[in-house]
């Protein structure tokens, strides 16, 4: 149950994420700076199985999930034997660009993961996701008009239509940082399970996460509560490197 987008602005890469949540799951950690392989990068931590659903590192590279909720998920996690989706995105955020992303993942042995959307970002390529569905990887890259990307166990096919919806309608006035918070705290149409912050009785917009990359600097925003209530605050920071030929 997430809302994701990015824009490109002369050199810098910004990046949004709504992540939506059972009002069950444990807190989030925020994020932090830590380490995979030789890369450094920083992402939130899930309270639960201890992955992300959202990783940036110091090459600019960004990755992030949704879930996907196929009709192939079944039984509890994880102990009907699936692994958390949220450590697919710890694990692969050690590649260097979008196209190592996707060529690791697929090469997993995904059956061991329930339906998600993997995505991978960086400035200087076009993004790339991976859609699981339980059966099969469909690859899909920028140029399908993927954004926003969408997912939401709720009414999934309907709440993904007005969701982008939405963003099309306000797609050309998306021109700078405060028109694109204001997507994300949507309450349009109306607050609820349709609307881009998310309000359930069961579920709610737990989070924001803003990620923005220049020629520098790496850096995480974040609002550990509903978008509604106030817009991520800066959190953690890496100095960028360059990607090497």
């Amino acid at each position: 149950m997430c809302t994701v987008s990015w824009f490109r602005d002369d050199g810098r890469l910004e990046l949004l994420f709504n992540r939506d949540e059972r009002r069950t799951r444990a807190p989030a950690r925020a994020p932090q700076a830590l380490t995979a392989g030789a890369r450094r990068f920083l992402a939130p931590l899930d309270g639960d199985h201890g992955g992300s659903w959202i990783a940036a590192n110091d090459l600019g590279l960004i990755v992030g999930l949704l879930n996907g909720y196929a009709a192939t998920d079944a039984g509890p996690e994880p102990e009907a034997g699936f692994i958390s989706r949220g450590l697919l995105v710890t694990s692969l955020i050690d590649e260097p660009t979008v196209d190592g992303v996707v060529a690791r993942l697929r090469r997993l042995d995904l059956e061991r993961y329930r339906s998600f959307v993997l995505f991978a970002v960086r400035h200087e390529e076009p993004a790339r996701a991976g859609r699981w569905d339980g059966r099969r990887l469909i690859v899909e890259d920028e140029s399908s008009g993927m954004l926003p990307l969408v997912s939401s166990s709720f009414e999934s096919a309907e709440v993904c239509r007005s969701r982008r919806r939405v963003f099309r309608e306000r797609e050309a006035r998306l021109t700078d940082d405060a028109a694109r918070l204001r997507f994300h705290e949507s309450h349009v149409p109306r607050r609820g399970p349709y609307s881009v912050c998310m309000h359930r009785e069961d579920a709610r917009t737990v989070s924001l996460t803003r990620v923005v990359v220049d020629a520098s600097t790496v850096r995480v925003d974040y609002a550990a509560h509903s978008p509604c209530r106030g817009g991520p605050r800066p959190i953690a920071s890496l100095e960028r490197v360059a990607l090497e030929a």
